[in-house]
């Protein structure tokens, strides 16, 4: 759960806002690929773009294509992963992704502001 705003602005898109309370799974990166490209669901070279490229599949803001395409700008910008992982995290995302961006969702099942308070009391306790 993102505890915290989370913004990105791409260079093409403008900025995308992700609001504190979003749920997501990490980086969709099956076991098998975690050493081939260097990175695991919740590495810190890949979660960025996964936290932003998550919700614009939760949200449909942007079609699948654009939405998988920030994914990939956001990786090259952040400079943590060789041009081949990117390219190969791109290329898996851009086949397998249709999917999890068909998907229907409703609004609960990814956004749940109020499990915040839930995280804070941890802190405070």
């Amino acid at each position: 759960m993102l505890l915290a705003p989370y913004a990105w602005r791409d260079p093409i898109e403008g900025l995308i806002e992700v609001p504190a309370g979003f749920l997501f799974d990490g980086a969709s990166i099956p076991r098998l690929a975690w050493s081939i490209i260097g990175v695991t669901p919740y590495d810190n070279k890949i979660i960025h773009a996964a936290v932003i490229h998550d919700w614009l599949y939760s949200t449909r803001s942007l079609s699948r294509k654009l939405s998988d395409d920030v994914f990939k700008r956001i990786m090259k910008s952040e400079g943590r992963l060789r041009r081949t992982s990117i390219f190969i995290i791109h290329r898996a995302v851009r086949v397998g992704g249709r999917r999890a961006y068909n998907k229907t969702r409703h609004l609960e099942e990814f956004y749940r502001p109020e499990l915040i308070n839930n995280y804070n009391k941890c802190d405070n306790e």
